[in-house]
């Protein structure tokens, strides 16, 4: 049943938008992916035509929304995660706000940001003597690297080859914490001096691995953690063994 509202949905906006250029050939751009929100993702699929995308909620279809090409001033793309600023809030299933972040869970960003680009490119307005002239697009904004003071994540701590512990990741200025919810003998705290390695697998995923104790690998939630928040914490580490 779910199946089939879903399917209706992507039918009727495909309709709308095709509708929108009902005089050309309407290239249609689509791709599954996860919608980060508070405390967790929505699966659902990305549909890009015309001068819209459409975000398809695949469990919550009435929370599915549409972005105009041109409310969108800047377009990001790392670690196969894509990051939209838009210049009016967007509804979805946690609220609303102006910035959305999707993480492809198949192919690529390629198709997308042709989509993207085009647009930016031929975006064009009327002026009053008839005459058309290229449309301004903000630049892409560039991806957070802000770590001062103390940073929190939503994060979930995965076990090999079962089991898991939600809870937060607490990265301040001088120390990592994991703090979990429901398990005291899972929350863990490392100086950084005291950390041998740590990776970044992923936007969404790191690991931790202290010189005496377990490995974490760590699952966050929301926007995750950029390439430039990564190397501050680098960073961060390696000056500690320098001062040890």
């Amino acid at each position: 049943m779910k199946e089939i509202k879903v399917l209706r949905l992507v039918l009727f906006t495909l309709a709308l938008t095709i509708g929108v250029g009902a005089h050309a050939q309407t290239p249609v751009k689509v791709q599954r992916a996860e919608l980060s929100i508070p405390f967790g993702v929505v699966k659902g699929k990305l549909i890009a035509a015309n001068d819209l995308m459409i975000f398809v909620d695949e469990e919550n279809t009435d929370a599915s929304f549409t972005i105009e090409k041109a409310s969108i001033k800047g377009w990001n793309e790392q670690d196969g995660v894509i990051t939209i600023d838009t210049s009016k809030p967007i509804k979805d299933r946690s609220g609303e706000r102006t910035r959305l972040a999707f993480r492809l869970t198949d192919g690529n960003s390629a198709a997308l940001a042709a989509w993207y680009k085009n647009s930016a490119a031929g975006m064009t307005t009327a002026t009053t003597n008839g005459e058309a002239k290229t449309a301004a697009v903000t630049a892409p904004a560039p991806a957070s690297s802000d770590m001062s003071g103390t940073k929190v994540y939503q994060a979930t701590q995965k076990r090999f080859p079962i089991g898991s512990t939600d809870g937060k990741l607490i990265i301040s200025e001088t120390e990592i914490a994991f703090e979990s919810l429901n398990d005291i003998k899972r929350s863990q705290r490392w100086s950084y001096r005291d950390i041998k390695e740590i990776k970044q697998i992923s936007t969404y995923i790191i690991e931790v691995a202290p010189f005496r104790g377990d490995k974490y690998k760590l699952e966050l939630q929301g926007e995750g953690m950029s390439s430039a928040q990564f190397k501050i914490l680098t960073d961060r580490i390696a000056s500690a063994r320098v001062a040890k």
